[in-house]
């Protein structure tokens, strides 16, 4: 092939492989500059009909969020022809998609029917308005019903027509109905991250700026002041405010916030007169997360959290303390472990106790456990559920609450039920992460308003004789609320702590004066409130940690470093230093380097008083002569080893055996040569006597 022709073929093949990679890499955007879309935010409704000659409204607007302008929009009311049937199917309908249920989209007589807008463009939004009156909509029965907005448009690149859907309750309760009135409760966590490290200091602001005027907790303090709601107060954060309210230090050593102590004093006076007059309950000392101690077998610091509780109930005037197990849930053997910590008083979800029936004649019951009974106030969750799904969660959950308490008010109040009947009552607890904003004044207003619902306090039901639950085996606790938990690090970290601090206190000659103290840092960096922030607890508790371990660290052991035994058995001394502020009861830890050379005699435990010193003497065996390094650390009364451990040489000459080789060998020497001495004196003697001449006897002379 000629060298032109084959170039010719090669830039063929090179524009058909750019035009496939073009037509690939557009086809893709060609098709989403054919995608429709719209969102819908309903911004008000109806909240309830009570009269059959009124009107129903809804407004909003609609935003087109897709790639194609919209021709011809218009806003059409959407109900059902039937009531739904009992709370069940409430329930059933919060979780279905616009057009799961039959209905009817009220499109004649036109009038009825907004015609929002010619034409949208993408990216521009508009407001619908919907006025319809009650008898267009034929609401034969009372009861609840579903109700909705459908928003229509035209596609103009297509022609096509779209339809987009959003669904709510509406709850028809004419005077005729006879509803009887179903009391409703409703309770306030005051929570919060805890930011104390310990004594009067402090992780950083982040706590401190709770209690600002506009800050999170004071925001919940006015709310729930102005909509006599019942409050479940951690008093952690009121310990925290009172040490706020003082002059305090930051553990990186920086500057407090500038008007963070004024806050919390303002704070503190408006709590007390709050409390003063709404019902209130102190939770146990930060609101811990019961669930996940248990799992992790940290319940040990839990009794501190009732009694810290009821110590501070004391300086407000509030009632408690009440438990609040996570998401509300517990099994038989949670709820054990909570009534011998000393938690007499829960607050459950309905869900956690299958065996009672969800129509409000039982807020309140009792549940048998080895150490005696455990009252809770029982939640119904279904109240502030909201759903189904759509852009204002806070209209949605009013409108749920309407329609859960109208089918117990019409059921309550229906035929055959007799007239002293007690009314139907239920608890709808705000979670703690609530936040207020107008849709929730909203909510607390038109339950004000309501004819059906009468609002109470949950002291008043508690006050009420609990219904007997029955078997507490029977009792649930999901997966959800086990995947809810504490994260797996926090846990990590609190045993870390627990670790530590277990042994500062078995080191302590009073460990019951810090005992307290130390529980409740655990119990911070085990608040509930941590499930949503698990880096900012590990953060804490790594600080207090830390702070625990330069207490430690305050006792420490001196050796010397080389000590000579002249034989195989001596001893010698080693100093410990106390720079703390507490008296402790610190034994001695000697191990050799290589096991059986030296025995070491046990040590018993020493007393040393703070910034005093301590000489303990060590008796010690060796087995041979020689070079040993032992190393010497410090250890509780119980005997749990702790801080740095240092090194001495031990050089054990043997001298002593030698010298009484020595001493032996010179003795029988001289004993030696005393014997031989006294032999050849013997001896000695011996020749000189047998030497010298015998004299002559005299003779004798006879007389004659």
């Amino acid at each position: 092939m000629p060298r032109r022709a084959i170039f010719a073929a090669l830039v063929v093949a090179l524009q058909l492989t750019l035009l496939g990679a073009t037509a690939v890499s557009t086809a893709p955007q060609a098709q989403a500059l054919t995608t429709p879309n719209l969102r819908i935010v309903l911004s008000s409704m109806t909240s309830a009909v009570t009269n059959p000659d009124g009107v129903v409204q809804a407004t909003g607007r609609v935003y087109n969020t897709g790639d194609v302008t919209l021709s011809s929009v218009n806003a059409y009311l959407w109900y059902t022809d039937e009531p739904l049937a009992d709370r069940g199917e409430v329930a059933a309908a919060s979780q279905e998609k616009p057009g799961d249920r039959k209905g009817n989209r009220l499109d004649v007589p036109w009038t009825y029917v907004h015609k929002i807008v010619s034409s949208l463009a993408p990216g521009t939004n508009t407001e619908f308005r919907l006025n319809v009156p009650v008898r267009q909509l034929h609401l034969d029965k009372a009861g609840v019903y579903s109700i909705g907005v459908d928003i229509s448009g035209y596609a103009q690149d297509t022609g096509e027509k779209h339809v987009w859907s959003m669904r709510t309750y509406l709850p028809y309760v004419p005077a005729a109905a006879k509803a009887k009135p179903v009391e409703v409760a409703f309770t306030l966590p005051l929570t919060g991250v805890p930011g104390q490290v310990g004594g009067n200091q402090l992780l950083d602001d982040s706590a401190a700026r709770q209690f600002a005027p506009d800050g999170r907790l004071r925001k919940l303090l006015e709310f729930g002041a102005s909509n006599n709601l019942s409050f479940l107060v951690d008093p952690e954060l009121l310990t925290e405010a009172e040490l706020i309210s003082r002059p305090y230090r930051k553990v990186d050593g920086t500057e407090p916030d500038a008007g963070s102590t004024a806050d919390a004093q303002a704070f503190l006076a408006e709590a007390k007169q709050t409390f003063a007059s709404h019902d209130t309950m102190l939770l146990p000392y930060a609101d811990p997360d019961l669930s996940a101690l248990f799992r992790a077998g940290l319940t040990p610091q839990l009794t501190e959290a009732f009694n810290a509780s009821t110590r501070i109930q004391k300086r407000y005037d509030a009632s408690g303390p009440i438990a609040w197990p996570g998401t509300g849930y517990v099994n038989a053997k949670q709820l054990d472990a909570i009534s011998a910590a000393g938690g007499k008083r829960l607050v459950l979800s309905q869900s956690s106790l299958p065996e009672l029936p969800a129509d409000g004649t039982a807020p309140v019951v009792s549940l048998e456990t080895p150490d005696g009974p455990v009252t809770a106030l029982v939640t119904d969750q279904s109240l502030l559920a909201g759903g189904p799904k759509g852009e204002e969660p806070g209209l949605l959950r009013r409108q749920r609450l309407l329609a859960e308490t109208a089918m117990l008010a019409l059921d309550s109040g229906g035929a055959g039920t007799p007239a002293d009947a007690s009314p139907r009552r239920l608890v709808a607890a705000l979670p703690r992460d609530f936040e207020p904003d107008k849709f929730a004044d909203d909510l607390l207003e038109v339950v004000q308003t309501t004819p059906w619902l009468q609002q109470v306090s949950a002291g008043s039901l508690l006050n009420s004789p609990p219904v007997a639950y029955g078997d507490t085996d029977t009792l649930t606790y999901p997966k959800t609320a086990q995947r809810a938990e504490l994260d797996s690090n926090v846990v990590d970290d609190l045993r870390t702590y627990s670790t530590d601090s277990f042994t500062f206190l078995d080191l302590l000659v009073a460990p019951e004066e810090q005992r307290a103290g130390l529980y409740q840092a655990f119990l911070r960096g085990a608040s509930t409130a941590w499930r949503r922030d698990p880096e900012g607890a590990s953060d804490l508790l790594r600080a207090m940690d830390a702070q625990l371990d330069n207490q430690l660290d305050d006792v420490v052991v001196v050796p010397p470093r080389l000590v000579t035994l002249s034989s195989r058995t001596g001893r010698f001394p080693v100093t410990i230093a106390n720079t703390s502020n507490s008296p402790v009861l610190v034994g001695l830890d000697v191990r050799p380097s290589v096991s059986g050379l030296i025995e070491v005699a046990p040590i018993e435990p020493v007393r040393i008083d703070p910034g005093r010193k301590a000489t303990v003497t060590v008796n010690a065996e060796a087995t041979r002569g020689g070079i040993a390094s032992l190393t010497v650390g410090l250890r509780t009364k119980q005997g749990i080893k702790f801080g740095d451990s240092a090194t001495l040489t031990l050089r054990v000459t043997d001298y002593g055996r030698v010298g009484w080789l020595v001493i032996g060998f010179g003795v029988g020497l001289l004993m030696i040569a005393a014997a031989v001495k006294i032999v050849r004196r013997i001896r000695g003697a011996t020749r000189r006597r047998e030497a010298e001449p015998t004299p002559e006897r005299p003779r004798e002379h006879s007389h004659l």
